[in-house]
């Protein structure tokens, strides 16, 4: 949290008013395949073929910690924002992103989209239906703040 080190009382006031941002790890629904949770194998089959859109540091460091993590690689593409970022898979310009889950429920209701897990250890109070990207690949764990300064 930006200047949390000035406001802790503020910053922990926050903290306890409002969960975190869960980036969830998005696939276009008619690229996935019907093997694992997270498309591993295709992307361990297939080094640097498929791509993933980042919009922001956070996504590029979940981007990256799945690569490793599961041992695959996939191809970066950098982008404005996480809207952009998330247009390009709904276009099928790029295969997969991490965003938020506000970019891209409407996409996730109507089926454009299929949420591959939430980056963070447990599965989201919010949206339980969606895994967490651990459930695959144990020991993945991603949180992230927005704070106001």
């Amino acid at each position: 949290m930006v200047g949390a080190e000035r406001h802790q009382r503020r910053a922990q006031q926050l903290h306890r008013a409002q969960p975190p941002l869960r980036p969830a790890w998005r696939f276009r629904a008619d690229r996935l395949g019907g093997g694992s949770p997270l498309h591993a194998r295709s992307a361990r089959e297939r080094p640097d073929a498929l791509t993933f859109s980042h919009g922001n540091s956070s996504a590029l460091i979940a981007s990256e910690m799945l690569n490793r993590m599961a041992g695959v690689r996939m191809t970066a593409v950098p982008y404005r924002g996480g809207p952009e970022a998330l247009t390009d898979v709904l276009a099928g310009r790029i295969d997969s992103t991490f965003t938020d889950l506000a970019n891209g429920l409407a996409q996730l209701r109507e089926g454009r989209v299929r949420a591959l897990g939430v980056s963070t250890a447990q599965r989201f109070p919010l949206a339980p239906d969606i895994p967490s990207v651990a459930e695959a690949v144990p020991g993945f764990a991603l949180t992230v703040w927005f704070g106001l300064a």
